[in-house]
């Protein structure tokens, strides 16, 4: 007899929150949600500074698995190290 399978079961996936932010410049990912980026390279330019005065320097960055009808710049995310609350998309 054949038992259901649990798709969430049979599936190796990770599941990312990122918070919709529409003050953000581009869409920031926490350095521990970076595994769910592909095409990940190395980006040291981007300097963002946080709401307390402390800046912070990009280590990486990479492509959002979203949908292919976004462009490549709404699924371009880049990796802030010290980003603490969660990953950011911007819907600015």
């Amino acid at each position: 007899m054949n038992e259901p399978v649990d798709s969430h079961q049979s599936i190796n996936q990770s599941i990312i929150i990122a918070k919709g932010d529409s003050g953000a410049s581009a869409n920031y990912w926490r350095d521990e949600d970076k595994a769910v980026l592909q095409n990940i390279h190395p980006n040291t330019t981007v300097k963002v500074t946080l709401p307390n005065a402390q800046p912070i320097i990009s280590t990486l960055e990479g492509t959002i698995p979203l949908s292919s009808k976004l462009s490549s710049k709404a699924r371009q995310a880049t990796v802030l190290p010290h980003l603490q609350s969660s990953s950011l998309i911007s819907l600015g």
